[in-house]
């Protein structure tokens, strides 16, 4: 019962850490990319290029003060304006696409964020892996974890303190991260193992040893060594006399 209850309580801690981490990465990129909306419904409707990227490079910050690396291009597919390096989003969405495009490059390890269009003007974020660790790392939480975020079979592995034995147990826990189409993974150790929990683990190879040990020994007294015994007596056989003299036959019946 104590085990079941430590083991209770890391789960609620899991769950507790690895929510909170979702929600905190969930609203970071939620001003990120309500920002780059805005700026592209600005551009929409006439605004100056200057203007619109002005507002978006003041905003876009993290938590840790590290800005976000992002682009808006034009209806012709080129770059107004944004991050040096950062591509311009592909034109694979239309103006009747409400959803934004989550994409995980688990080669260049980061997530990026295609939003959907507003009159020809596209926007994307790109957040690597550093980035979304400092975001998402769970505060106050001391033991040895593993943190991925992923989307489908893709993943990303964020923070990696974590290392288990060939017989620990773990804790698993997957929570959404808000409005973003992809998902946090931690892992953590679950309650080691009791002295019961091992004894109930071993006690069928003791059975079985048990087991082995008596059919061994049955065998031994039963056959073997009456076997033996008869063995020795024809090799001592001398003609004239009889049989067995001078021995007797250990066996069960006698």
């Amino acid at each position: 019962q104590t085990n079941r209850n430590v083991d209770l309580e890391r789960r609620s801690a899991l769950r507790v850490a690895v929510s909170e981490s979702a929600r905190r990465l969930g609203a970071e990129i939620a001003v990120d990319t309500g920002t780059l909306r805005g700026a592209t419904e600005l551009l929409a409707r006439g605004e100056a290029p200057e203007i619109a990227c002005g507002r978006v490079r003041d905003t876009l910050s993290t938590a840790s003060g590290e800005p976000t690396a992002f682009v808006i291009s034009g209806p012709d597919g080129r770059a107004l304006c944004g991050t040096p390096g950062v591509a311009a989003p592909p034109p694979r969405m239309t103006e009747a696409d409400s959803n934004q495009d989550v994409a995980i490059d688990t080669q260049k390890a980061l997530l990026r964020i295609d939003l959907p269009p507003a009159g020809g003007y596209r926007a994307s974020a790109i957040y690597p892996r550093e980035q979304l660790a400092r975001i998402a790392a769970p505060a106050d939480f001391a033991a040895g974890y593993r943190l991925d975020i992923g989307s489908g079979p893709q993943f990303i592995p964020l923070i990696d303190t974590f290392r288990a034995g060939a017989f620990e147990r773990t804790a698993t826990m997957t929570v959404a991260v808000p409005r973003i189409g992809a998902s946090l993974t931690m892992e953590v150790h679950a309650a080691p193992f009791t002295s019961s929990q091992m004894l109930t683990m071993l006690m069928p190879i003791l059975m079985w040893a048990s087991a082995a040990a008596i059919g061994w020994l049955v065998v031994d007294r039963m056959l073997l060594r009456p076997l033996g015994e008869l063995r020795r007596a024809i090799a001592s056989y001398q003609p004239g006399l009889p049989f067995g003299a001078g021995s007797r036959l250990t066996t069960p019946a006698r």
